[in-house]
């Protein structure tokens, strides 16, 4: 038996949330920033105003 179109439009799905926070005039240390969280957190307070501080030899 097929599912009725009424089953399958009671499936919950979240919504997006797009949150800029300001961080201007921040400065944010952040380890790890070489790869992963580390990196995804660095550029994130980055795209947000902050000044980063980076234990990383390498750009980002």
């Amino acid at each position: 038996m097929a599912p009725s179109a009424e089953a399958s439009s009671s499936i919950a799905v979240p919504e997006q949330h797009a949150t800029k926070v300001t961080l201007a005039g921040k400065v944010i240390a952040v380890t790890g920033t070489n790869r992963g969280i580390g990196l995804g957190v660095a550029k994130s307070c980055l795209d947000n105003g902050a000044a980063v501080m980076s234990n990383n030899n390498e750009d980002f």
